[in-house]
């Protein structure tokens, strides 16, 4: 798939989701602009006579021009390597490569050689930066990784290069990264702000903008820049994923439908595509399809435990509690940590009327998410009391 973007993951805590159906508007008794059927009145004397010659028709001006359609966007270049063949940008080459590669350990290795060359040339300490951010131990989740010495450092010294070339745009898109991850977002979103403003077209700048401002609950301001990545990038599935989250979390599910469904049109065979869908039509009351398109999220990643809990309730939704129990215990077995998909073991034995694993379930969860009001919820409803 290449360097890694970011994406935001549609929420996979459903099991508490209650939905007031959608009012659908009756449709009218005629279709609009359709003439009514009148009978034609009988033809008069005066009628029969013949009519006054109509004077001639007035000179119409002529139609305006039609505007020209504008080009569509393009995606400014993701590399840091400037094509003069030096040493320098020969390793700053090289890491760009691994990177599209998702190989960050070699990435790093050609960034750190071409720093050593260049102490002072911000693009090496910038794909330092990049290579860590795509590492599988890095989350960039805001405040994730809060005190993390690895990214206070390079920090630090992305500082110092943005110091010696304040127009370096790429340094702000890694260092607002590092700063959203450390937990200081506002100034992390400013970076990437400033980062925009150098590049507008800077595709991974503005995800990451958009990524963030859905993270720290500004979804609304986040849906402008995810739209412009989706122009950028018009045929890949991630900047549609990113944007169908964003509707989905401001409850404009139509346009969060539109968006995952071309996402699965252009990558019918990414497992997350189909799961986002599923979540959204779940999310609508479709339970049918969205049984059919979280099943095929399995199909795709069998070991994606996320998936395999939304599908878990999907099943239970559907009244299918045989198969929504298999699910639910092999997602608890792929990841013991994923609370909630304890609270869909829960909930589903709850219903097969297994009050003691019901209560084992939500426990569990509780266990793993204190501050989580739904395993505490479930408890009482099941007369079962607090912790």
């Amino acid at each position: 798939m290449g360097r890694r973007r970011g994406r935001a993951a549609v929420l996979a805590r459903l099991t508490m989701l209650a939905l007031a159906p959608g009012a659908c508007s009756a449709p009218s008794a005629q279709a609009p602009g359709a003439a009514t059927s009148k009978p034609s009145p009988a033809p008069t004397a005066e009628a029969t006579r013949p009519a006054p010659a109509a004077p001639p028709p007035p000179n119409e001006p002529a139609a305006a021009p039609t505007e020209p359609t504008p080009p569509a966007p393009v995606p400014a270049p993701r590399g840091l390597a400037r094509g003069d063949g030096t040493p320098v940008d020969r390793e700053l080459a090289a890491g760009d490569a691994a990177l599209d590669r998702d190989d960050a350990k070699t990435a790093r290795t050609h960034y750190e050689r071409a720093a050593r060359l260049a102490p002072k040339d911000p693009a090496p300490i910038t794909g330092q930066a990049r290579a860590l951010l795509a590492t599988g131990d890095v989350s960039l989740e805001p405040g994730s990784m809060k005190g993390d010495r690895r990214l206070i450092g390079l920090l630090e010294k992305l500082d110092q290069a943005l110091a010696a070339d304040p127009g370096f745009s790429p340094a702000h898109r890694e260092r607002g990264n590092l700063l959203v991850a450390l937990g200081r977002t506002d100034d992390g979103i400013a970076a990437l702000r400033r980062a925009i403003a150098l590049t507008p077209n800077d595709l991974d700048a503005t995800t990451a903008l958009g990524i963030a401002l859905m993270g720290t609950g500004q979804s609304e301001l986040a849906v402008e820049p995810l739209r412009h990545a989706a122009r950028l990038e018009p045929t890949s599935a991630d900047p549609l994923t990113n944007l169908g989250t964003a509707y989905f979390l401001l409850g404009r599910l139509g346009e969060a439908e539109s968006a995952f469904q071309r996402a699965v049109e252009l990558a019918p065979d990414d497992a997350r595509t189909h799961s986002d869908l599923g979540t959204l039509l779940l999310a609508q009351g479709r339970v049918e399809r969205a049984v059919k398109e979280l099943t095929r999220a399995t199909e795709l990643d069998p070991k994606r435990a996320t998936y395999r809990s939304n599908l878990a309730h999907a099943l239970e939704l559907g009244g299918q509690l045989d198969l929504a129990l298999a699910s639910a215990e092999q997602a608890t077995r792929l990841d013991p940590k994923l609370g909630a998909a304890f609270i869909n073991l829960g909930t589903i034995l709850a219903k097969k009327g297994d009050r003691k694993g019901a209560e084992a379930a939500f426990r569990k969860a509780l266990a793993l998410d204190p501050t989580d009001p739904r395993a505490l919820e479930n408890l009482k409803e099941l007369g079962a009391g607090g912790p």
